[in-house]
């Protein structure tokens, strides 16, 4: 037999073993490296599989259960709320903020990016004059989703800089008087949505014609997002007008103003908001003690997840919530974007369909029914208000 023929088999058997992983294979690794002990060969070390990645915790509360429960599926649902959590960071940054940017939340790698986001435009960064946001900063951004879905807008409020005076009367506003942002904010949803659907539309045109293809969707699914303060102000502007498809919320502020600057003649009552937390950061204890008087509505979902260790002030940073969820999901498989389309299915907040917007309440009264019959144990009659409810303005 030829040197090479002798030495195919070995070479064979040594790149096999290399491979071996540990657990049940290791009876295999003893047979092999009697073989290559016998031919006087050197043998390889085992290899150690590496450890697989310890399992994500969160639990899930809403209008159903008060008392949180296990989440499942947690990845898919971490999967699909990291895109707005990069754009809930990047919002802190000096790309957004030229003259003040955070350098405790911010990132400046092109964090929105790697999600397919591209910028539209900073509130009120870019804005001509004088204009009187009272400290509020936001921005509007853009990305396509897929040939058949209609292209996403998202708007990603800043949270509070704790030196500014601004931000803290905005976080006070149950209890000090005067005109704040919410109220700025307010009087501006219908113009920085049609502002921004106009830009995406003009960017999106240029970009499908210097590829070569064309609009196969003519809608938009348009998304708030926001941390801190930021999570507050990103709920009252998806209340505030019927456009708004869903809003991400992180550590938000329990402050929405959703009855003193949204009119019942306008809110959005079936808009699905996720308010989505680490366990034991600072705002988790305020919305505590708030859910003792104020039930959650059945558009709400309540997301804690376990991420990162600390003290309630640093489990409040957005940063370290993106960057432990980013390095969870990294040791993930990727997983597939259905979970991303059930986040803005329409619920329907049933008392605020009930007693602001009586007259759209006959379209989502079977899913009510429904939904209050889970909560009390009973069997619940089928229902198509989900349905139903996707045509509600």
């Amino acid at each position: 037999m030829s040197p090479i023929a002798a030495s195919l088999p070995t070479a064979l058997l040594t790149g096999a073993l290399l491979a071996l992983p540990c657990g049940p294979a290791r009876a295999n690794w003893f047979d092999a490296r009697a073989e290559l002990e016998a031919e006087g060969l050197p043998v390889p070390p085992l290899q150690a599989r590496p450890p697989a990645p310890e399992p994500l915790n969160a639990r899930q509360r809403t209008h159903e259960f008060r008392r949180a429960r296990p989440l499942s599926d947690v990845d898919g649902h971490a999967a699909a709320l990291l895109p707005y959590a990069a754009l809930a960071t990047e919002v802190y940054c000096s790309a957004i903020v030229e003259h003040k940017p955070d350098p405790d939340e911010c990132h400046d790698d092109g964090l929105a990016q790697a999600h397919g986001w591209k910028l539209l435009k900073r509130y009120p960064t870019d804005l001509v004059g004088e204009h009187d946001f009272r400290g509020m900063i936001f921005a509007s951004y853009y990305r396509e989703r897929g040939t058949a879905e209609a292209p996403e807008i998202a708007f990603a409020f800043r949270g509070t800089d704790f030196k500014s005076p601004a931000d803290w009367h905005a976080n006070l506003r149950w209890f000090l008087p005067g005109r704040d942002q919410y109220d700025v904010l307010a009087e501006r949803v219908p113009q920085v949505i049609a502002e921004s659907k106009a830009l995406a539309d003009r960017q999106l045109q240029d970009d499908l014609a210097a590829q070569g293809r064309s609009r196969l969707n003519p809608g938009w699914q348009i998304v708030s997002t926001g941390h801190s303060l930021g999570g507050g102000l990103a709920q009252m502007f998806a209340y505030k007008s019927a456009e708004v498809n869903g809003a991400v919320a992180f550590d938000p502020s329990p402050v929405t103003a959703f009855t003193s600057c949204v009119a019942d003649h306008e809110v959005n009552c079936n808009v699905p908001v996720w308010r989505v937390y680490e366990r034991g950061e600072i705002l988790s204890y305020v919305r505590a003690v708030t859910r003792l008087f104020y039930a959650l509505s059945e558009n709400i979902t309540e997301l804690e997840f376990s991420l990162m260790g600390g003290n309630p002030i640093l489990n409040h940073s957005i940063r370290r919530f993106h960057d432990s969820l980013k390095s969870h999901l990294d040791q993930r498989p990727p997983l597939a974007r259905w979970l991303q389309a059930e986040l803005f299915e329409p619920r329907p907040d049933c008392e605020c369909s009930r007693t602001r917007r009586p007259e759209l309440f006959a379209l989502v009264r079977d899913e009510c029914a429904r939904l209050e019959a889970l909560r009390q144990g009973e069997p619940a009659p089928g229902s198509s208000g989900l349905q139903a409810a996707a045509v509600l303005p």
